[in-house]
Order: structure tokens, then C-alpha cells, then sequence
């Protein structure tokens, strides 16, 4: 919260997308494909995606101002 997002691409590289909200703010997503795993259950095994979708929300300066993430291969 609060760096500028010059400094989060050149740490995490080009994001996934960028959407121009009305309100003149960006959001900023990076989608990480992990692949998928066998997870056992009983008998069987069943392959589960594991992915990480990660979205910054910057203000008209550039300033981070929102974040969050969903999937179930985020680290925090």
C-alpha cells in the first residue's frame, strides 16, 4: 500500500491486465498458473488447477491504494 507501481512491474514483470476503472484509478493483475496436482481422496485422486490471481488497485498518481488476491496458490 502506497509504493508506486512502476516499482511492483519491475519487481513482478508486465502484469496479466489492466483495466481503466471511470473513476480514472487502474487495477493491475497477475494471474500465476501453478499447474495441477493429484489430491487423493478415499479410493481416487482428482486433479485440482492450482493458480494465483493477484490485483492492485492504483490511484491517477500511480500509488498502490487497494490489493487483493484469490486462488489457492497465493503466498502472502
Amino acid at each position: 500500500m502506497g509504493s508506486d507501481v512502476n516499482a511492483l512491474i519491475a519487481s513482478w514483470r508486465p502484469p496479466s491486465d489492466v483495466y481503466r476503472l471511470p473513476n480514472g484509478k487502474k487495477m493491475y493483475t497477475w494471474m500465476f498458473d501453478g499447474g495441477a496436482v493429484a489430491v487423493p481422496i478415499g479410493d481416487a485422486a482428482y486433479a485440482v488447477n492450482r493458480y494465483c490471481k493477484t490485483t492492485f488497485t492504483v490511484n491517477k498518481r500511480g500509488y498502490i491504494v487497494d490489493w487483493r488476491f484469490e486462488g489457492n496458490a497465493c503466498r502472502q
